[in-house]
């Protein structure tokens, strides 16, 4: 469970990291902020990521307070802002916002299932220049996924292949969590720093 502020943090592009109904602070904060905000996407996850912007702390206790019924009609079921596409879109924008492609020259995205898809099209949406994708499995030299090159490595790439990004920002949207902490590991192994050089983008 993520707790302290710098679990919480670490992950916050990972997915929304509090859950809705559970999450208060003083009312002077809330306003300070600019309140909820019609955006494209879901605002609860908005309001988060601008408290991080803010450089406020967040925090849990450890106890479960709240039971929270999953119903098959509710918002987050069946309303578009909560879709994978607009959840991204708010993702590249505070990325950008928080200042993630400050000095780099693109990205690299690492995973190439529909998490990986949406959110190469979030940045060309936004004129960031994409790479290509890292995938897990053996593909031709000359493979491409929506048009951009798609190199395929069974095994962990290897670290000159990592190292010829060291000037982009590798985004890990690889949805298996033993392949995401594979490569997360590896990369920190290799020098790269998350959230400087990598981000977790799921």
């Amino acid at each position: 469970a993520l707790v302290s502020h710098e679990q919480i943090r670490n992950d916050l592009f990972v997915e929304s990291p509090i859950m809705h109904p559970t999450f208060f602070g003083p009312r002077e904060t809330f306003d300070a902020l600019g309140g909820y905000r019609v955006q494209p996407w879901a605002e609860d996850y908005d309001l988060l990521l601008r408290t991080a912007s803010a450089g406020l702390r967040f925090g849990k206790v450890p106890e479960v307070l709240v039971a929270k019924r999953h119903a098959h009609d509710r918002l987050s079921h069946v309303d578009p802002i909560y879709k994978r596409p607009a959840m991204f879109q708010a993702k590249v924008h505070y990325l950008l916002e928080f200042g993630y492609l400050e000095g780099r020259d693109g990205v690299l995205i690492a995973g190439a299932g529909p998490s990986g898809r949406t959110l190469a099209q979030q940045f060309q949406a936004r004129d960031i220049l994409v790479h290509g994708f890292l995938d897990n499995r053996s593909s031709p030299p000359d493979r491409r996924l929506k048009g951009l090159p798609a190199w395929g490595f069974p095994e962990p790439p290897p670290a000159e292949f990592l190292e010829s990004y060291r000037r982009s920002l590798i985004c890990v949207a690889v949805g298996d969590t033993v392949g995401q902490r594979q490569l997360t590991v590896q990369l920190s192994e290799n020098g790269f720093v998350e959230h400087h050089d990598f981000v977790r983008v799921i």
